[in-house]
């Protein structure tokens, strides 16, 4: 990770540098308990009669894990950077 970047993430996430990877992680699990919810909340209406919500919600499942996926590449990048 450039120092560049380093500082757009702890100000993004409102922290200092050195707590970025800290506070990176507690983000990625977050959101992690936030896709779990939302999938358990689909696979309950997936039988519902009505196909748009469940197209809806596939697809907001679907974002929220590639969310995660980068959230994970964040925090690795951090790490690797020796954050």
């Amino acid at each position: 990770m450039r120092a560049g970047q380093a500082r757009q993430w702890s100000n993004a996430v409102g922290v200092a540098p050195d707590e970025v990877h800290r506070r990176l992680q507690s983000l990625w699990r977050e959101q992690e308990d936030l896709y779990g919810r939302q999938s358990r909340l689909r696979d309950q209406l997936h039988s519902c009669p009505d196909r748009d919500l469940d197209e809806h919600l596939l697809q907001v499942e679907r974002h929220m894990g590639e969310a995660a996926t980068l959230i994970g590449n964040a925090v690795a990048s951090v790490a690797g950077a020796g954050f």
